[in-house]
């Protein structure tokens, strides 16, 4: 393959967004990606723009899920103009059960997105305990992200942007402190001015085989399931005492805790999320189960992303770390890191985080 000025590894939302984001900006740039698209497989499958408590979130990462609440409408119609592909996209807001704290009495009071207070039955009759307060947000949009990943791929190879799928690479090719290629399994090499890691975990595997510190991720997973109840026995998606309900467009429901169960629960996993559906969904029983999985939280960890340049490798960027809150950030990511690339300035708190690896920095590859 020829050289390349930019070098995007990975094909999920992070990278296929800023593949679109560089094109768009005038770079020339390709992406590679170790999966073919017909070994994806997402049992979930149902992007939100929000997963959470916009106040129970970091500062940056709010600031970026607000942003792509923008961008996505635009980028998705652009897209289905483009390609034909429907992303399944459609405003499905969020429903916050519980009493909303200070600080999120604060946000309310300062946000411009529509929100509404009252009891849980007003927004979801479904739901038990009705009488308690809740919050609905309504600037809460779904989208498919696998049909949204199918409308970026095709986007860019009308743009003539090279995608090379099926070939994961191995390692970077790195000259002292300067990013040169990417070396592939199969032993061949596309050597770029730059390259963005944009594909999460894998980022840091491909860091670690480098001989460089990987990111400092702390990977959370917890217990999900997929529920065929025949038809939505909700609306909005919701979040209410220990779980996250999102309904799709197809009538299944899925359903996860929504974060990590303690371990003096004395419950496992599955059956702590099973039983606490059937308490807020007494309509639904075991036998709707259809898949379950372990997996990151929806919406992604507590943690930031890592967003920006690589520390002490000229060349080499991060766009990596959002998990399933591609859908939440990713457009907003993309733009950030461009606007970085271009000289833009750093943003701090999303600045690229690295654990020590336990060999020293003489063993980064110096092959020419």
């Amino acid at each position: 393959m020829r050289a390349v000025d930019l070098l995007v590894v990975g094909c999920g939302l992070a990278g296929l967004n800023t593949a679109l984001a560089l094109t768009t900006a005038g770079l020339d740039c390709a992406v590679v990606e170790g999966e073919a698209p017909s070994e994806r497989d997402d049992p979930a499958d149902c992007g939100l723009t929000a997963f959470r408590a916009p106040w129970s979130m970091p500062a940056e990462v709010e600031q970026l899920a607000g942003r792509s609440r923008i961008l996505l409408p635009d980028l998705i119609a652009r897209l289905g103009q483009a390609t034909g592909v429907d992303c399944e996209h459609r405003r499905i807001g969020l429903v916050l059960g519980g009493e909303v704290p200070s600080v999120g009495m604060a946000w309310l009071a300062a946000t411009r997105q529509p929100w509404r207070q009252g009891r849980l039955v007003d927004f979801e009759p479904a739901l038990a305990w009705g009488q308690s307060p809740a919050v609905r947000l309504t600037a809460v949009d779904q989208v498919r992200p696998s049909r949204l990943i199918r409308a970026l791929y095709l986007s860019l190879r009308q743009r003539g942007v090279p995608i090379l799928t099926g070939q994961p690479v191995r390692r970077l090719d790195i000259t002292g402190n300067v990013i040169r290629a990417a070396v592939l399994d199969n032993g061949k090499t596309i050597r770029a001015d730059a390259i963005i890691l944009a594909a999460d975990q894998a980022s840091s595997r491909l860091l670690h085989a480098s001989g460089l510190d990987p990111l400092d991720e702390a990977p959370v997973t917890v217990p999900h399931l997929r529920l065929n109840c025949g038809h939505s026995r909700i609306q909005h998606a919701a979040r209410v005492g220990e779980i996250a309900l999102v309904p799709r467009p197809d009538g299944r429901l899925l359903a996860s805790l929504a974060g990590p169960a303690p371990g003096e629960s004395g419950m496992p996993p599955f059956d702590r999320l099973l039983t606490s559906v059937g308490n807020w969904l007494p309509s639904v029983n075991r036998f709707d189960v259809e898949a379950h999985w372990v997996g990151p939280p929806l919406g992604g960890t507590a943690r930031n992303p890592c967003i920006g340049a690589y520390p002490w490798i000229r060349g080499l960027w991060i766009n990596a770390g959002h998990h399933l809150a591609g859908p939440i950030v990713a457009p907003a990511a993309a733009e950030l890191i461009v606007d970085q690339l271009n000289g833009g300035p750093a943003a701090p708190g999303l600045a690229v985080r690295t654990r020590p690896f336990h060999s020293s920095r003489s063993a980064i590859v110096t092959e020419c």
